[in-house]
């Protein structure tokens, strides 16, 4: 009788050890899926898409822009003023039929981050002001910064001089 009792929990406990190893099969298979269909960021990507310059009509940023290129993030800050950052990386992730770029650039020597959602109908949104539509803008239009790439760094005014003075250009 004892030999009976036995046997059956010796078994049960052999059905549970295989249950778990389907169930982690189950899981390494669904994290691989995941990532095989193109649902993780990439922390090397291209941001070509949201190369250019971008402008929004909402009052709240009146005489605002921002300016993307290869490898510097140029932000209108109003007044004819403007920074320059340096992109020392983007990550790119498809979320909810949209893609996210966040961008990792220096300001002042301090790592930061900026993120915006490129809409399937061509506009960006930031995070923090999702209702402001920002929409790239036409070849040629004005760009307060247009001399920077050109090389005439003898145009430089309070607010960019520290900016190219402290990460030199092209950095």
């Amino acid at each position: 009788m004892y030999a009976e009792r036995v046997a059956p929990r010796q078994q049960e406990g052999q059905v549970a050890h295989s249950m778990n190893s389907t169930a982690r099969w189950l899981l390494a298979t669904a994290v691989l899926s995941f990532q095989a269909l193109g649902c993780q960021g990439r922390s090397t990507a291209s941001h070509d898409e949201v190369i250019g310059l971008w402008t929004t009509t909402s009052q709240l940023y009146q005489e605002r822009a921002f300016e993307i290129t290869e490898n510097r993030l140029y932000l209108g800050i109003g007044e004819g003023e403007f920074k320059v950052h340096p992109i020392h990386g983007v990550k790119v992730t498809q979320e909810h039929g949209t893609t996210l770029y966040t961008f990792r650039y220096s300001n002042a020597g301090v790592s930061q981050q900026l993120s915006l959602r490129l809409h399937p109908k061509g506009y960006v949104t930031f995070g923090n002001r999702n209702n402001v539509f920002w929409n790239r803008a036409e070849p040629g239009s004005s760009r307060p910064w247009a001399w920077i790439e050109s090389g005439d760094t003898g145009r430089a005014n309070r607010s960019d001089a520290d900016s190219l003075s402290r990460h030199g250009p092209g950095e």
